[in-house]
């Protein structure tokens, strides 16, 4: 079930996915905790020419949509971010791969009173169902 109680949680969650899973890593760094900076930094320093060209081709850009939003107290949230039509980069050297549709967790934390992607990792799509 949604939980509107924090429009603002779901809109960061939003940004951070438009902005992450469109390769515009510059604005993903934007949305996330300072600490979760390493990983945005990570995957700009593995992107390789394959993977320009195949983001470059792309007639249309990724989509995302935030399913759920789950309160974890006035400063956490869980939310469930749904990608349609989105490149997952491949091991060191190899070219990624484009993907039809995935599901994403998304924690997120309110600091100074701005809610922001705390990545403790890598993105992962979830393979199972949540419930």
């Amino acid at each position: 079930m949604f939980d509107d109680g924090n429009e603002d949680a779901r809109q960061a969650a939003l940004r951070w996915a438009e902005a992450y899973f469109n390769y515009d890593l510059k604005g993903t760094l934007a949305q996330v905790t300072p600490e979760s900076e390493k990983w945005v930094r990570f995957v700009a320093s593995n992107v390789n020419e394959q993977d320009v060209e195949l983001l470059n081709s792309l007639e249309e850009a990724t989509t995302v949509e935030v399913e759920d939003y789950y309160a974890g107290g006035d400063t956490l949230g869980t939310a469930y971010v749904r990608v349609k039509g989105y490149l997952v980069p491949d091991s060191i050297g190899k070219g990624g791969r484009m993907e039809d549709d995935g599901l994403y967790i998304v924690q997120l934390v309110k600091r100074n009173g701005q809610w922001k992607v705390r990545m403790e990792g890598l993105p992962q799509s979830e393979k199972q169902s949540r419930d």
